[in-house]
């Protein structure tokens, strides 16, 4: 049994591996820092007694994305986790043109294309994408993070229909989490940071949701409740109450 994991350096996708690998899975990992993945490819094939293959990757870079693509999937891979990804905490015009072809290239356009290769190559298996509670509504402040989870949340459960439709034995989890105490918020530039959930509860009801072929999971049940709420709300209201969320990141 082989799975994927992009983003896997920290994190999430650290969480993930390591629960993997408890159930015997060998794991490819990428992510941009290689000593990060080098050092847990030690801990787990130590530890669990697996194979970890170390695979750097900047994924803003489309070209790293598609050697990543042909250096895997010409494998047996079970499982797809689309984990990476960043945000910018700005207003939308103090961020610079690179700054979002980045992140959009890291949140939107690698996870397509590795979504899609994994579907073409692989006879069945599990793909979990990483999308946020920022699916849900607009997001000033983050606004191409919270555009570029809408699109996550959209793509993946679209095609997770086309799949059950075609018999095709692959499906497609979307993992919506909340605040957590990861490097995001750092990353993001923010100097307040709050949580709802830590990073191996989310992995772990992540993995649970996959497994059964769920076409979507919360990080937590209060994450869940405020998903389902936002569909009660005005989306001017929406959108007041998430600039204050945001702003509120600064001080």
């Amino acid at each position: 049994m082989l799975a994927l994991i992009t983003g896997a350096s920290s994190g999430l996708g650290v969480e993930f591996a390591r629960l993997l690998a408890i159930n015997g899975y060998d794991l490819i990992i990428s992510a941009r820092r290689k000593d990060r993945l080098e050092s847990l490819k030690k801990i787990l094939e130590k530890k669990y007694k697996i194979n970890v293959e170390v695979f750097p990757a900047d994924l803003s870079d489309v070209n790293d994305v598609l050697r990543l693509a042909a250096n895997c999937f010409t494998k047996n891979i079970n499982i797809l986790i689309n984990n990476a990804g960043f945000g910018i905490l700005r207003s939308f015009n103090n961020i610079a043109g690179k700054e979002n072809i980045n992140l959009i290239n890291t949140n939107i356009t690698a996870l397509t294309l590795l979504s899609q290769e994994f579907i073409k190559t692989q006879k069945r298996g599990y793909i979990l994408n990483v999308a946020s509670a920022a699916a849900f509504l607009p997001g000033p402040l983050l606004s191409t993070y919270y555009a570029s989870k809408s699109y996550v949340l959209s793509l993946s459960t679209a095609v997770n229909e086309e799949l059950k439709r075609s018999g095709k034995p692959i499906s497609v989890t979307t993992l919506c989490p909340g605040p957590m105490k990861t490097e995001f918020f750092t990353i993001a530039g923010a100097s307040k940071e709050w949580a709802t959930a830590t990073p191996r509860t989310c992995a772990k009801r992540a993995l649970r949701a996959m497994f059964k072929r769920k076409p979507l999971v919360f990080s937590d049940n209060l994450i869940a409740i405020s998903a389902f709420g936002t569909k009660f709300l005005p989306l001017n209201l929406l959108t007041k109450l998430s600039y204050k969320i945001q702003r509120s990141k600064f001080m």
